[in-house]
């Protein structure tokens, strides 16, 4: 929904500002108005002088243009809400639907249901970990169960609280986004700088791994991802074997990327540990982790196979939104 140097940007929605990647724009709080009906009361011409000994006129409607049981024709009460208590749109009177939620999906504190802000903050301004939007399975056999809890509930939430650590030395940073501490990091504090670009970083960084992945992943992209994977590389599998001999090459640990400038034209990048592709305005479209930490469980020191089996899990559809934005 500040939860997000070398490299990236993402909208993440769930952004990320204190998220939700993705992309790592701030999610709007608009609501659309939603308009009363105003009720229908009959004319002079369903009131006929001579009632029947019930009160009632023909049409069934008593002298004060209701039913019997208090509705209006329409079936509305008087007051224009339906008998279940919401409005004709289906919202009640103070704008919520049924459930409490407002029609963007936040509770009317302006939360999401997970108790984050739409830029993945907490109330009190800190960065909370994201769940991940699938069970911890759901990438089997690919991404193994075990890889997944200790990957996310082990270093990405420990990425977020040294994160908080950091800036509580200068709460007034907890002011700024994700992108904006990342993207200029020489005007941090000296003695926080190096601890926010590592940990801001892991945070974003894998904030965006989770939300680039999904049990109906695999295949290939379409459209104009696909179309512009086809003009940079040649083909589909000329970008595969490229993209993996990247991640090879990388040494030691850290994150291959596939970006999008502003032409809309493809690149592939390496970032070392976990500096971003922020600093150098780059969208990416795809990451992937290659710290062994990420792998390693399942694979052991065998990089190629986890890179092979990482691409059945690619959520080519999420990629494609990210392309055309």
């Amino acid at each position: 929904m500040k939860d997000l140097l070398p490299l990236l940007l993402i909208p993440l929605a769930a952004g990320f500002r204190r998220n939700d990647f993705a992309a790592a724009a701030p999610v709007s709080n608009n609501m659309t108005d939603h308009h009363m009906m105003s009720d229908a009361m009959p004319s002079d011409d369903m009131m006929p002088h001579t009632m029947p000994p019930t009160g009632m006129a023909p049409n069934g409607v008593t002298p004060t243009g209701m039913t019997p049981n208090g509705m209006t024709p329409n079936g509305m009460t008087p007051n224009g809400m339906t008998p279940t208590g919401m409005t004709p749109t289906g919202m009640t009177p103070n704008g919520m639907t049924p459930n409490g939620m407002t029609p963007n999906g936040m509770t009317p504190n302006g939360m999401t249901p997970n108790g984050m802000t739409p830029n993945g903050m907490t109330p009190n301004g800190r960065y909370q970990l994201p769940p991940l939007p699938y069970d911890y399975d759901a990438l089997e056999p690919y991404i193994d169960e075990e890889t997944m809890r200790v990957h996310h509930d082990g270093h990405h939430r420990k990425y977020v609280d040294e994160l908080n650590k950091a800036l509580s030395k200068y709460p007034r940073l907890f002011n700024l986004t994700l992108e904006e501490l990342l993207r200029n990091p020489n005007r941090l504090p000296s003695d926080i700088a190096e601890d926010v670009v590592n940990n801001g970083g892991g945070h974003y960084n894998h904030t965006f791994f989770w939300q680039i992945m999904s049990p109906e992943g695999g295949g290939r992209p379409d459209g104009n991802l696909s179309a512009a994977i086809n003009r940079t590389f040649g083909s589909f599998d000329s970008f595969k074997n490229t993209f993996k001999e990247t991640a090879l090459d990388l040494f030691g640990s850290g994150w291959t990327w596939l970006l999008k400038d502003d032409s809309g034209n493809l690149r592939l990048a390496t970032t070392r540990n976990q500096n971003t592709p922020i600093p150098l305005g780059f969208r990416p479209i795809i990451a992937l982790d290659v710290w062994e930490h990420a792998y390693y469980l399942k694979h052991q020191n065998d990089r190629g196979a986890y890179i092979d089996d990482w691409f059945n899990v690619v959520d080519w559809d999420q990629a494609e939104e990210l392309y055309n934005m």
